[in-house]
């Protein structure tokens, strides 16, 4: 879980400020555990919720992928698209 949170505070390198959230996908066969983190996961990945999906599907979010999950970022903040 630790390398799935380092890659979604790359944010940065992307001009995102840390006031700006957005919403954080998770896709994995671990709901439980990544439910019981999910407050962890809001903190640290400085998102606006964190959503348990069995899969997502868009070119418009950054992804990262471990072993224990892939997790996508939205592009999107509040209507503006990030470039």
């Amino acid at each position: 879980m630790w390398l799935n949170i380092k890659g979604t505070k790359r944010r940065a390198e992307m001009n995102i400020a840390p006031s700006k959230k957005a919403k954080l996908y998770v896709v994995t066969k671990y709901e439980s555990t990544f439910r019981a983190a999910e407050k962890m996961l809001i903190k640290l990945a400085s998102a606006s919720e964190v959503i348990i999906a069995d899969s997502y599907d868009t070119d418009d979010a950054v992804m990262i992928a471990t072993e224990q999950c892939i997790s996508c970022i939205t592009m999107q903040i509040k209507n503006r698209k990030i470039h």
